[in-house]
């Protein structure tokens, strides 16, 4: 997670202040990869899907922060 961190703080860097932070399309393609792997390793797919939201929430509010500090 940490080196995710990283990775989501530099494309916030390199992102334009107005640049999309959220995709929606691939957001809902990567959560019905992780449903798949889910029930592919016998795990709860609702919980697994839950997981991923927070990460997901979790890195999208690093870039949006790293753009809006951009345009300050």
């Amino acid at each position: 997670m940490g080196k995710r961190a990283k990775l989501v703080t530099r494309v916030g860097e390199i992102k334009q202040p107005t640049g999309q932070v959220r995709d929606p399309a691939r957001e809902a393609q990567v959560l019905a990869q992780v449903r798949r792997l889910a029930q592919h390793h016998g795990l709860s797919q609702d919980i697994t899907e839950t997981v991923y939201r927070i990460l997901m929430d979790y890195f999208v509010d690093i870039q949006l922060n790293q753009v809006t500090s951009q345009t300050l």
